[in-house]
């Protein structure tokens, strides 16, 4: 008898941990029954010891459960009306399932506010026994132990974070819709991972205001928002499927869906949290888990978005952003991957006064206001003290382009830092040796630097790029060049 994977994962060293689902408030069926009575109330009342429900014109009494299993298993409409908020601990891969629908209130943890959440080495059970799991979590032992040595950067290893790795996150929503995503999930993953649907169930039975509920699931198999979140196998559903083609924006229903490409699940985890985002892809991803080689958040998979092109370009204008626009040009797992398609060049290279439209501070004349980005500098309040060192402080709040320089060597060229850097040549953004951010900011490089920290551990010094800046803005040369020069003195 073959060995569980599960058993393999803990001789690793990671703790395989149950699947939770915790109510943290639920309504009740109380809450369908008044909703029912209160447009009913010709016709209908609670009895006067509460206990039971009067037939106003006969004055017939009907016991108030046996009342409720009637109306419940008329499944009417008004079933939405017991609402839950749930807290749920699981996979990586569990939480994007049920992220992609987009009708109810969510929230998750974020590496930003609980990195040793992240670091851990945690498998959720549900998604234990998939094949390559190890693979995963030894490529992410691997990346977090280059992460504790100073050697990559904080979202390098989050990338590499198995599809199974355990995380926890909030939603609240109405019990049957929850109940229509666990019926989506039972139709579609019973066959492939069966032990995931399994202990899934047994959770949801655990949980006393899921359960009267489950006996709902098959007549929920096959419901319109099943049919809308898988479009592989499924190509006759939309026009030109005659050519397999995934390139192209594809019409489902009415409703155009819009071709992001391929991305990873670091980036799609994004994604799915805006507004007004109905998102297609993760489930056929699902599918695939058993067959990847290695099952991470680095994997990319077709993805496709059903929005306004307004609605998207306001996504990207908030992804342009000093804290979003990390990373570098093909990275599946950057918002970049996503801006970029808005991007336009000429002669290869992008030019600001062609690109004001993916910014937030230019209107729609391309007229520049300056308080649209203040409203980011609150996020430098987590990001702006001695030893800090783990993501990249504000070039725009600290007037110092030599912060976009450090990020360029490190991560590489992308267009949305080429286009920062026309911001401070072209006078929208200042370049200011004088602001108080960042002469504290340079007093604590050089304290650190004296105190002989570890790097991950202490400020970056970025006056060391200054003579790269000025080849730019004063010489004009070429970013991709200089970025070259700049790579080869660290040799």
């Amino acid at each position: 008898m073959s060995r569980k994977i599960s058993d393999k994962l803990i001789e690793m060293g990671v703790e395989v941990l149950p699947f939770k689902i915790e109510t943290e408030k639920c309504d009740g069926d109380k809450s369908i029954i008044d909703t029912w009575i209160t447009y009913r109330d010709e016709f209908l009342k609670y009895s006067n010891d509460g206990k039971s429900i009067e037939w106003i014109k006969t004055g017939k009494l009907t016991p108030l459960d046996k009342y409720y299993k009637d109306l419940f298993d008329m499944d009417l409409s008004v079933s939405y009306f017991n609402n839950i908020k749930l807290k749920i601990t699981c996979s990586l891969a569990f939480r994007e399932f049920i992220f992609s629908f987009g009708d109810h209130a969510r929230w998750g943890l974020s590496s930003r506010d609980s990195k040793s959440y992240i670091t851990r080495l945690a498998c959720s059970d549900e998604m234990s026994e998939i094949q390559n799991n190890p693979a995963a979590y030894k490529e992410f032992i691997e990346w977090k132990n280059k992460y504790d040595a100073g050697d990559a950067q904080f979202d390098e290893m989050r990338e590499h974070l198995p599809l199974a790795h355990q995380t926890q996150f909030v939603i609240q929503l109405p019990v049957k819709q929850f109940i229509k995503y666990l019926a989506i999930y039972y139709s579609t993953f019973r066959d492939s991972m069966n032990d995931s649907w399994r202990k899934i169930y047994v959770a949801c039975y655990n949980n006393t205001d899921l359960r009267p509920w489950l006996t709902k699931i098959p007549h929920y198999t096959n419901i319109e928002e099943s049919r809308l979140l898988r479009f592989k196998g499924r190509l006759a559903r939309f026009e030109d499927s005659d050519t397999i083609n995934s390139s192209i924006d594809r019409i489902y229903q009415n409703k155009v869906f819009k071709y992001l490409g391929k991305i990873g699940s670091g980036l799609y985890s994004q994604l799915i949290r805006h507004e007004s985002i109905l998102p297609i892809g993760w489930v056929d991803h699902m599918l695939n888990m058993n067959k990847m080689e290695v099952p991470n958040c680095k994997v990319p998979f077709d993805t496709y978005v059903h929005t306004s092109d307004t609605r998207l370009g306001d996504i990207v204008k908030t992804r342009t952003s000093w804290f979003a626009s990390s990373n570098a040009d093909g990275d599946h797992n950057s918002w970049i991957h996503i801006i970029n398609q808005l991007i336009v060049c000429k002669d290869g290279r992008p030019l600001l006064k062609d690109n004001k439209h993916i910014f937030k501070w230019f209107d729609e004349d391309g007229e520049f206001y300056p308080e649209a980005t203040s409203k980011y500098d609150v996020d430098l309040s987590t990001r702006f003290y001695k030893g800090y060192n783990r993501f990249w402080v504000d070039p725009v709040a600290l007037e110092y382009p030599e912060i976009i320089f450090d990020r360029l060597l490190k991560l590489g060229y992308s267009k949305v830092m080429d286009l920062y850097l026309q911001h401070f040549t072209e006078g929208y953004f200042k370049d200011n040796p004088n602001n108080s951010y960042r002469i504290q900011w340079d007093k604590w490089a050089k304290e650190c630097k004296y105190e002989g920290l570890d790097p991950a551990e202490s400020n970056t010094d970025y006056s060391v790029y200054t003579v790269y800046w000025e080849m730019y803005r004063d010489e004009g040369m070429d970013l991709k060049y200089i970025i070259n020069l700049m790579k080869d003195s660290i040799k």
